[in-house]
């Protein structure tokens, strides 16, 4: 059910009082960086490494538009969005023009689709109170690995067996998720590189596939596919059980060709998962290198140094629902 216009997360400013999103991104900490032990640092980068020139260059076509009529003809078609409020800076621009190959009109497309699901599903679309967000990392189901892998690409966890449907509901996760790319988007890394997301499925309960509705299923993946700004290069699914097929039959109609594409499905076996992502950068419980003495106070620190970058990304959306 469509949110009343009370429940959405109106933006409180007109465009021309928006805080730029350089203006946003000035408000974290320069160089951050958390250690994580063994697994290593997390640090968010801020320029492109020669080896992502060349794939901006080479995969988005980076090289081959005239870059500022691009952000110019993007620009000229948010100003004429009179209902949705977001900053106007090149850089937010481009935010957006990466993953859509610097083509503006899918980039406005992607835009708008992302404001309006945040519009018509506040309950995921605001950022989680902090309370909340210290639960959500507190229980390890969802990490941010700190290395990133052999192709740049920023790597996310989901450890289903770690999630008490009591504790945190769907929606809370997925709008922790939600703020995790959210902080990915902020590095120009990521942005070129993408990421990849590996779903273990240890311990999955029925009592959590039962919470897996398609309505739920629907959100999730209009939000990864069509929304959100990021490149979703590959999904590793693992130690996945019969229980997966039931949820995985509720994904199957929302899936489109170009995601399916990008499913792996890894079973019980860490070698098939070797294929595709080097031992160095992954735990051993993935058949990989590196000790795992994950403890969640890491993420609880990355979130907060966030929380106000997070308020003001809250200024940004649709005055009102969209048709």
């Amino acid at each position: 059910m469509a949110p009343t216009p009370t429940q959405i997360p109106t933006p409180t400013l007109p465009k021309a009082e928006v805080l730029s999103w350089m203006a946003c991104r000035a408000l974290l900490p320069q160089d951050v960086r958390l250690d994580m032990g063994p697994l290593g640092t997390l640090r968010l980068e801020e320029q492109l490494d020669e080896k992502l020139q060349r794939v901006a260059s080479e995969e988005l076509r980076e090289a081959d538009v005239d870059i500022p009529d691009t952000i110019a003809a993007l620009r000229t078609r948010l100003q004429e969005e009179k209902e949705l409020v977001v900053p106007l800076d090149d850089e937010y621009m481009i935010t957006f023009l990466r993953p859509c190959h610097w083509y503006p009109d899918s980039a406005f497309q992607k835009m708008c689709n992302f404001y309006a699901f945040k519009a018509r599903n506040p309950h995921v679309g605001r950022p989680l109170p902090m309370s909340r967000v210290d639960v959500v990392a507190n229980s390890g189901t969802v990490c941010i690995l700190p290395r990133r892998d052999q192709f740049g690409r920023r790597m996310l966890l989901l450890q289903t067996g770690k999630w008490d449907p009591k504790k945190l509901t769907m929606d809370e996760l997925l709008s922790a998720v939600l703020m995790f790319l959210e902080i990915a988007i902020v590095e120009p890394s990521t942005q070129v590189a993408g990421v990849v997301i590996l779903w273990d499925l240890e311990g999955l309960s029925l009592s959590q596939v039962l919470k897996f509705t398609p309505t739920f299923a629907k959100n999730l993946l209009h939000l990864i596919q069509d929304c959100v700004p990021l490149r979703v290069k590959a999904f590793h699914f693992i130690n996945q059980s019969n229980l997966f097929d039931i949820a995985f039959n509720v994904l199957k109609p929302f899936l489109k060709e170009k995601l399916r594409s990008r499913l792996y499905f890894h079973g019980k076996s860490s070698k098939t998962l070797l294929d595709h992502v080097d031992p160095k950068l992954l735990p051993k419980q993935y058949g990989g290198e590196l000790e795992m003495h994950f403890d969640g106070g890491e993420l609880v620190a990355l979130f907060h140094l966030f929380e106000t970058y997070f308020d003001e990304l809250t200024k940004y959306g649709y005055t009102k629902l969209p048709k």
